[in-house]
């Protein structure tokens, strides 16, 4: 078991979690759609873990703003 002073915190933007997410996808397909599926699939579940709702939220604001 590690303690909390085993781990170092860092802040990072949520800009930054997305360029993450989308590079590990990128490193398991060379497909950059079915990366960017992908990626966008796991930021949403890290959403939803974190606050109930907000996925759904988002991609109904994403939606919106697409199709309309």
């Amino acid at each position: 078991m590690q303690n909390q002073s085993d781990f170092e915190i860092k802040q990072l933007t949520l800009g930054d979690l997305i360029i993450s997410v989308a590079d590990c996808a990128l490193e398991v397909t060379e497909d950059e759609d079915t990366a960017y599926e992908i990626a966008s699939r796991v930021l949403v579940k890290l959403l939803e873990s974190s606050a109930p709702g907000t996925g759904e939220e988002l991609i109904a604001a994403y939606c919106s703003t697409v199709f309309h």
